[in-house]
């Protein structure tokens, strides 16, 4: 089941919704996307997934991988800069 709900930004949730990303990208007109996620994350193939579904919706994108837990600020700066650099609209977290 594909469940949304929003805060100040949308979240999209649930079984196959991660199949969904580049629609989802679309239907907020989002041209760039910053798609954010770790190394160990990065190791089970899951942000793969997100990557085909962005590639498919035919948005531009770039992953910055180097999210550990309890990020530090430089980290999260470094996430920043990486996203403006890019001129990003969009970033999704994994």
């Amino acid at each position: 089941m594909i469940c949304k709900y929003s805060q100040l930004c949308p979240v999209t949730f649930g079984a196959g919704s991660i199949t969904t990303a580049g629609e989802v990208c679309k239907e907020l007109n989002a041209q760039k996307v910053l798609i954010v996620t770790g190394k160990n994350v990065k190791s089970t193939g899951i942000p793969q997934k997100v990557i085909d579904s962005i590639k498919a919706a035919g948005i531009e994108y770039e992953v910055f991988d180097a999210v550990k837990m309890d990020a530090p600020d430089y980290t999260v700066e470094e996430g920043a800069d990486q996203a403006k650099k890019m001129g990003a609209d969009a970033v999704i977290g994994i």
